[in-house]
């Protein structure tokens, strides 16, 4: 056996013998696990806790409690969750402007996003929409900008809040 294949061997012998040493000795999770949603009940994050509470569960053999925390663009749950004790019993699931944008929109943001949270994973890639009423005199972007410059006033748009990536957007356009 050559030198590389025998520590690539000895390597490996040595995980199998101890990661299940590790593993026994962490009793993580024993208890329920709390998921803050940043964003109210009925939303589209809180649908998609709703969608990953169940596998989640399972996975873990631990129920996890949905805690929908709604509020300043969803920098109130965030905050929750950043403050929260770091024993791995309470997550976030969050959209990235609730972390990131917001930082930048908001006078006293009460946490540093870089430090509160290790990210986990990437749930949901989700397009932001941009539609209007088919009586509108409007196909694209450009015209629909050029109607709001000549009809000012006349048009009004829905966000998913203050702060949010959808209310930033409509505020450029």
């Amino acid at each position: 056996m050559r030198r590389r294949e025998f520590i690539f061997a000895l390597g490996g012998a040595v995980a199998a013998v101890t990661e299940p040493l590790a593993a026994a000795a962490e009793d993580y999770p024993n208890r329920s696990i709390t998921l803050v949603v940043n964003f109210p009940a009925g939303g589209s994050t809180d649908a998609m806790a709703r969608i990953l509470r169940e596998p989640l569960s399972q996975g873990l053999g631990q129920s996890i409690i949905i805690d929908n925390r709604g509020g300043a663009g969803g920098t109130t749950g965030a905050a929750a969750a950043a403050n929260a004790k770091p024993d791995g019993y309470t997550l976030l699931l969050s959209v990235n402007s609730s972390l990131i944008t917001n930082k930048f929109l908001q006078k006293n943001f009460p946490f540093d996003p870089r430090t509160a949270f290790a990210p986990i994973t990437l749930s949901s890639d989700v397009a932001l929409v941009l539609a209007v009423h088919p009586s509108l005199p409007v196909h694209g972007v450009s015209e629909l900008i050029d109607y709001a410059r000549k009809n000012p006033g006349k048009l009004a748009y829905g966000s998913a809040g203050i702060g949010t990536m959808h209310h930033i957007i409509g505020e450029l356009i």
